[in-house]
C-alpha cells in the first residue's frame, strides 16, 4: 500500500528554518594600529578608484538636440549625423533619441574639427 506524504504546514517549516539557523561568530578584535593600517588601505583604494573613475555623463541640461546643434553651429543635419558616425563629434544616446553634449558646440565653433 502506498502512502502519500502530507505538505508541511508553515509553522512546521518556519520551526525547522528557524532551528537550523547559522551558527553565531565570535566578535573579532583589532588593535588600533591593525584598524589604522586597514583605514589607510581603505583611502588610498578610494583616492586610485577617484583617479580612473570616468567623468559623470552630461545632465540633460547640458544635451542639446540634433535640431538645437544644428541652428548654433550653422551646420545640416546630414553633417552633424555624420562627424557623429566617424567619431569626430561626440554624441550620447538617450532612450532612442540622439543627444550632443553643450561642450561639442564651443569645439566646432572654435573649429577644432572639420565643420
Amino acid at each position: 500500500m502506498h502512502t502519500q506524504e502530507r505538505p508541511m504546514s508553515h509553522e512546521s517549516a518556519r520551526r525547522r528554518r528557524k532551528s537550523a539557523a547559522a551558527p553565531t561568530i565570535a566578535a573579532l578584535t583589532f588593535s588600533p594600529e591593525t584598524i589604522d593600517a586597514i583605514a589607510d588601505a581603505v583611502a588610498e583604494r578610494i583616492v586610485e578608484k577617484s583617479k580612473t573613475a570616468k567623468a559623470p555623463p552630461p545632465t540633460t541640461s547640458e544635451l542639446l538636440t540634433i535640431k538645437q546643434f544644428c541652428e548654433v553651429t550653422k551646420l545640416s543635419r546630414t553633417r552633424v549625423y555624420t562627424l557623429g558616425k566617424s567619431g569626430a563629434l561626440e554624441m550620447a544616446r538617450v532612450g532612442h533619441r540622439v543627444r550632443i553634449p553643450a561642450s561639442e558646440v564651443e569645439r566646432v565653433l572654435r573649429g577644432e574639427m572639420a565643420a
